[in-house]
């Protein structure tokens, strides 16, 4: 299953990369996604993803498809989501 993640704000910076496809097992969820992004971009941990890579921090957000935000690691992703990296520094 095909999952592609967008950064933006200071995750961007971070990774100096707009964007990631994960191929995951169906089935994946958030929880999953988080573990798979700390291995392609490790400078996320400690920074964005917590030290034990079991969630993000409070002051970053999950978006799910641009319908609407997720935190929970239980939520369930399907094949072609977006899911979005957003910053809270990212503006309003």
């Amino acid at each position: 299953m095909r999952v592609t993640v967008e950064l933006f704000g200071s995750p961007r910076l971070i990774c100096g990369q707009k964007t990631f496809t994960l191929n995951m097992e169906s089935e994946a969820s958030l929880g999953v996604l988080i573990r798979e992004l700390s291995l392609l971009c490790p400078k996320l941990v400690g920074r964005v993803i917590t030290d034990d890579i079991s969630q993000i921090h409070d002051s970053y957000t999950f978006n799910l498809n641009g319908r609407k935000f997720i935190k929970e690691n239980s939520v369930s992703l399907s094949e072609g989501d977006t899911v979005m990296l957003i910053s809270s520094q990212a503006g309003g």
